[in-house]
Protein backbone atom coordinates (compact mmCIF):
# COMPACT_ATOMS: atom_id res chain seq x y z
CA UNK A 1 0.00 0.00 0.00
CA UNK A 2 1.51 3.16 -1.01
CA UNK A 3 2.04 6.18 1.26
CA UNK A 4 -0.57 7.98 -0.42
CA UNK A 5 -2.92 5.70 0.03
CA UNK A 6 -2.65 5.48 4.04
CA UNK A 7 -2.79 8.98 4.41
CA UNK A 8 -6.31 9.21 2.46
CA UNK A 9 -7.59 6.70 4.43
CA UNK A 10 -6.64 8.53 7.87
CA UNK A 11 -7.96 11.62 6.50
CA UNK A 12 -11.62 9.62 5.64
CA UNK A 13 -11.25 8.02 8.67
CA UNK A 14 -11.57 11.48 10.04
CA UNK A 15 -14.53 12.23 7.92
CA UNK A 16 -12.86 14.16 6.39
CA UNK A 17 -11.95 17.07 8.57
CA UNK A 18 -8.48 17.06 8.56
CA UNK A 19 -5.81 17.64 5.64
CA UNK A 20 -4.20 15.23 4.91
CA UNK A 21 -0.95 16.82 5.85
CA UNK A 22 -2.35 16.46 9.43
CA UNK A 23 0.01 14.19 11.74
CA UNK A 24 -2.36 12.15 14.17
CA UNK A 25 -1.45 9.18 16.30
CA UNK A 26 -2.57 5.71 15.50
CA UNK A 27 -4.30 3.10 17.79
CA UNK A 28 -1.52 1.21 18.68
CA UNK A 29 -1.89 -2.19 16.68
CA UNK A 30 -3.05 -5.40 17.94
CA UNK A 31 -0.36 -7.83 19.42
CA UNK A 32 1.87 -5.42 21.59
CA UNK A 33 4.24 -7.22 23.98
CA UNK A 34 6.32 -4.10 25.58
CA UNK A 35 6.36 -0.72 24.74
CA UNK A 36 9.15 2.03 25.72
CA UNK A 37 8.07 5.13 25.58
CA UNK A 38 11.11 6.64 26.78
CA UNK A 39 8.70 9.55 28.36
CA UNK A 40 11.68 10.07 31.16
CA UNK A 41 11.49 6.56 32.57
CA UNK A 42 11.98 2.67 30.90
CA UNK A 43 8.63 1.79 32.14
CA UNK A 44 6.90 -1.11 29.81
CA UNK A 45 3.53 0.83 28.64
CA UNK A 46 1.73 -1.77 28.15
CA UNK A 47 3.33 -4.90 30.11
CA UNK A 48 5.67 -5.70 32.69
CA UNK A 49 9.23 -5.45 30.97
CA UNK A 50 9.95 -2.42 32.49
CA UNK A 51 13.75 -1.66 31.54
CA UNK A 52 17.53 -0.63 34.11
CA UNK A 53 18.79 2.87 31.94
CA UNK A 54 22.64 1.76 32.64
CA UNK A 55 26.28 3.54 31.40
CA UNK A 56 24.96 6.56 32.11
CA UNK A 57 21.45 6.15 29.68
CA UNK A 58 19.35 9.74 30.10
CA UNK A 59 16.44 11.25 27.94
CA UNK A 60 16.49 14.10 25.25
CA UNK A 61 13.78 15.31 22.89
CA UNK A 62 12.31 11.97 20.50
CA UNK A 63 10.54 12.19 17.74
CA UNK A 64 7.33 11.31 19.83
CA UNK A 65 8.03 12.75 23.00
CA UNK A 66 10.96 12.42 24.98
CA UNK A 67 13.31 9.39 23.92
CA UNK A 68 16.27 7.76 25.33
CA UNK A 69 19.67 9.31 25.47
CA UNK A 70 22.49 6.81 24.61
CA UNK A 71 24.87 8.86 23.28
CA UNK A 72 27.63 8.19 26.18
CA UNK A 73 29.61 4.67 25.09
CA UNK A 74 28.28 2.46 27.45
CA UNK A 75 25.07 3.79 27.82
CA UNK A 76 22.24 1.26 27.39
CA UNK A 77 18.46 -0.22 28.48
CA UNK A 78 18.58 -3.34 29.65
CA UNK A 79 15.27 -5.35 30.34
CA UNK A 80 14.89 -8.77 31.92
CA UNK A 81 14.48 -11.84 30.65
CA UNK A 82 10.49 -12.99 30.19
CA UNK A 83 8.80 -15.74 28.00
CA UNK A 84 6.69 -13.05 26.08
CA UNK A 85 9.97 -11.76 24.71
CA UNK A 86 10.44 -14.63 23.00
CA UNK A 87 8.09 -14.74 19.89
CA UNK A 88 8.25 -16.65 16.90
CA UNK A 89 6.63 -14.60 14.87
CA UNK A 90 7.54 -10.82 15.30
CA UNK A 91 7.26 -7.53 14.78
CA UNK A 92 9.74 -4.34 16.21
CA UNK A 93 9.77 -0.91 15.55
CA UNK A 94 10.42 2.14 16.53
CA UNK A 95 12.22 5.47 16.15
CA UNK A 96 16.18 6.34 16.17
CA UNK A 97 18.56 9.15 15.05
CA UNK A 98 22.34 8.18 14.97
CA UNK A 99 25.71 9.86 13.70
CA UNK A 100 27.81 6.60 13.67
CA UNK A 101 28.60 4.52 10.65
CA UNK A 102 29.54 1.42 12.70
CA UNK A 103 27.80 -1.64 13.68
CA UNK A 104 25.19 -0.60 16.45
CA UNK A 105 22.69 -2.04 17.80
CA UNK A 106 19.12 -0.49 18.51
CA UNK A 107 17.45 -3.80 20.33
CA UNK A 108 19.07 -6.93 20.76
CA UNK A 109 17.94 -10.27 22.56
CA UNK A 110 20.65 -12.32 21.12
CA UNK A 111 22.28 -13.77 24.12
CA UNK A 112 26.01 -13.44 25.29
CA UNK A 113 27.23 -15.04 22.09
CA UNK A 114 24.84 -13.34 19.42
CA UNK A 115 23.95 -16.29 17.86
CA UNK A 116 20.12 -16.59 19.11
CA UNK A 117 17.21 -14.49 19.27
CA UNK A 118 16.95 -11.56 17.09
CA UNK A 119 18.87 -8.34 16.80
CA UNK A 120 18.04 -5.22 14.85
CA UNK A 121 20.43 -2.31 14.35
CA UNK A 122 22.61 -0.80 11.59
CA UNK A 123 25.06 -2.76 9.38
CA UNK A 124 28.59 -1.08 8.95
CA UNK A 125 29.44 0.60 6.00
CA UNK A 126 26.47 2.10 4.50
CA UNK A 127 24.74 2.29 7.61
CA UNK A 128 21.70 0.55 6.64
CA UNK A 129 19.07 -0.71 8.49
CA UNK A 130 19.69 -4.55 9.88
CA UNK A 131 17.74 -7.37 10.82
CA UNK A 132 19.12 -10.93 11.66
CA UNK A 133 17.48 -13.76 13.27
CA UNK A 134 19.93 -16.37 15.54
CA UNK A 135 23.09 -14.69 14.48
CA UNK A 136 22.41 -15.04 10.70
CA UNK A 137 21.94 -19.06 10.84
CA UNK A 138 19.76 -20.68 7.69
CA UNK A 139 20.62 -16.94 5.97
CA UNK A 140 18.42 -15.33 8.03
CA UNK A 141 19.95 -11.91 7.57
CA UNK A 142 18.82 -9.14 5.73
CA UNK A 143 19.65 -5.50 5.52
CA UNK A 144 18.93 -2.14 2.76
CA UNK A 145 17.37 1.08 2.48
CA UNK A 146 18.65 4.64 3.47
CA UNK A 147 21.83 5.28 5.69
CA UNK A 148 20.27 5.82 8.70
CA UNK A 149 22.95 7.23 10.38
CA UNK A 150 22.42 10.48 9.17
CA UNK A 151 21.66 12.39 12.65
CA UNK A 152 17.86 12.24 11.58
CA UNK A 153 14.79 10.62 13.10
CA UNK A 154 14.16 7.17 10.99
CA UNK A 155 11.33 5.09 11.57
CA UNK A 156 12.08 1.81 11.55
CA UNK A 157 10.53 -1.77 11.57
CA UNK A 158 11.43 -5.27 11.09
CA UNK A 159 9.00 -8.09 10.50
CA UNK A 160 9.28 -11.93 10.69
CA UNK A 161 6.43 -14.47 9.93
CA UNK A 162 7.95 -17.79 10.17
CA UNK A 163 9.03 -17.45 6.34
CA UNK A 164 10.14 -14.12 5.29
CA UNK A 165 12.26 -11.35 7.06
CA UNK A 166 11.39 -7.57 6.16
CA UNK A 167 13.17 -4.34 7.00
CA UNK A 168 11.01 -1.10 6.56
CA UNK A 169 12.67 2.74 7.11
CA UNK A 170 10.33 5.74 6.85
CA UNK A 171 7.76 3.33 6.71
CA UNK A 172 8.87 1.99 3.30
CA UNK A 173 9.88 -1.79 2.59
CA UNK A 174 13.69 -1.21 1.96
CA UNK A 175 14.58 -5.29 1.99
CA UNK A 176 13.46 -8.79 2.17
CA UNK A 177 14.57 -12.46 2.14
CA UNK A 178 12.94 -15.32 2.94
CA UNK A 179 14.11 -17.62 5.65
CA UNK A 180 12.05 -20.71 7.35
CA UNK A 181 14.40 -20.70 10.57
CA UNK A 182 13.33 -21.51 14.13
CA UNK A 183 14.03 -18.53 16.08
CA UNK A 184 16.33 -20.30 19.06
CA UNK A 185 16.10 -18.30 22.27
CA UNK A 186 19.09 -17.67 25.53
CA UNK A 187 16.72 -18.28 28.32
CA UNK A 188 18.82 -16.42 30.64
CA UNK A 189 19.91 -13.30 27.97
CA UNK A 190 17.91 -9.93 28.73
CA UNK A 191 16.74 -7.84 26.10
CA UNK A 192 18.88 -4.87 25.31
CA UNK A 193 17.93 -1.59 23.90
CA UNK A 194 20.69 0.37 22.77
CA UNK A 195 23.65 -2.49 22.62
CA UNK A 196 23.75 -6.21 22.32
CA UNK A 197 24.82 -8.70 25.39
CA UNK A 198 27.85 -10.62 22.73
CA UNK A 199 31.01 -8.62 25.03
CA UNK A 200 33.52 -8.60 22.40
CA UNK A 201 31.18 -6.87 20.02
CA UNK A 202 28.26 -5.07 22.03
CA UNK A 203 28.02 -2.11 19.35
CA UNK A 204 26.49 0.47 21.38
CA UNK A 205 24.42 2.54 19.08
CA UNK A 206 25.61 6.05 20.59
CA UNK A 207 22.32 8.08 19.44
CA UNK A 208 19.21 8.05 20.36
CA UNK A 209 15.92 5.74 20.39
CA UNK A 210 12.03 6.39 20.79
CA UNK A 211 9.09 4.26 21.21
CA UNK A 212 10.58 1.33 20.60
CA UNK A 213 7.30 -1.22 20.86
CA UNK A 214 7.70 -5.16 20.44
CA UNK A 215 4.73 -7.16 19.00
CA UNK A 216 4.42 -10.98 19.44
CA UNK A 217 2.59 -10.53 15.63
CA UNK A 218 3.33 -9.64 11.97
CA UNK A 219 2.45 -5.54 11.55
CA UNK A 220 1.44 -5.51 7.82
CA UNK A 221 2.95 -3.00 5.39
CA UNK A 222 -0.29 -0.41 6.07
CA UNK A 223 0.24 -0.63 10.04
CA UNK A 224 3.76 -0.10 9.43
CA UNK A 225 3.41 2.69 7.01
CA UNK A 226 0.84 4.50 9.31
CA UNK A 227 3.10 4.94 12.56
CA UNK A 228 5.88 6.32 10.27
CA UNK A 229 3.59 9.05 8.74
CA UNK A 230 1.73 10.00 12.07
CA UNK A 231 5.51 11.25 13.10
CA UNK A 232 5.84 13.16 16.32
CA UNK A 233 1.69 12.02 16.83
CA UNK A 234 2.85 8.31 17.03
CA UNK A 235 0.74 5.58 18.88
CA UNK A 236 -2.08 6.62 21.05
CA UNK A 237 -2.22 6.50 24.62
CA UNK A 238 -5.78 7.61 25.16
CA UNK A 239 -7.90 6.91 22.22
CA UNK A 240 -8.97 9.02 19.63
CA UNK A 241 -6.40 8.14 17.36
CA UNK A 242 -7.25 6.33 13.65
CA UNK A 243 -7.23 2.34 13.16
CA UNK A 244 -5.77 1.32 10.79
CA UNK A 245 -7.16 -2.08 8.64
CA UNK A 246 -4.97 -4.51 6.74
CA UNK A 247 -5.72 -5.92 3.73
CA UNK A 248 -6.59 -9.16 3.29
CA UNK A 249 -2.97 -10.04 0.93
CA UNK A 250 -0.36 -7.72 0.74
CA UNK A 251 1.19 -7.30 -2.55
CA UNK A 252 5.08 -8.09 -1.21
Amino acid sequence: MAKATVLIATCAALLSTAPCSAQICIEPPSGIVSWWRAELDTTDEVGSNHGTPIGGASYDVGEVGQAFDLLPATAHVSVLDDPSLRPQQLTIEGWSRATLNDDGFIAALSGHDGLTGYELGRKSGGAQLRFTLNGGADGADVWGGPDISDDQWHHVAATYDGAMLKVFVDGALVARKRSTTTVTYDVTAPLMIGKRQFGPMPGHWQGFIDELTLYDRVLCRAEIEAIAVAGLAGKCTTGGGVTVTCPLFEDD
